[in-house]
């Protein structure tokens, strides 16, 4: 992961704003947290498109499709717990103006 580089960038942001040290430490370990959460995020999903183009592609075995299938479902799981831990303040169903 390359976490520490946006780390970086959000602690150059903070000094050169002149935000408190610890309020800057405080959003950077937040930040951080984000940040590690989204990678987290991005490579379920990675794998989990990789798995569906294999479907599309035609690449499986009719043995292979159901124990394929059963992988993807459990790489969406994966993704959905990965998101549910973020806290939302609005239903994102919702259109934002």
């Amino acid at each position: 992961m390359e976490t520490g580089k946006y780390q970086q960038k959000w602690r150059n942001f903070f000094v050169r704003k002149d935000f408190l040290h610890v309020e800057a430490s405080q959003v950077n370990a937040m930040m951080e947290a984000l940040t590690q959460v989204i990678a987290r995020i991005k490579a379920d999903n990675d794998r989990l498109l990789l798995i569906l183009e294999e479907a599309t592609s035609g690449k499986w075995k009719d043995d292979q499709l159901e124990v394929k299938l059963s992988e993807a479902v459990k790489q969406a799981g994966r993704c959905k717990a990965h998101l549910s831990k973020l806290k939302i303040p609005f239903d994102v169903d919702t259109e934002i103006n």
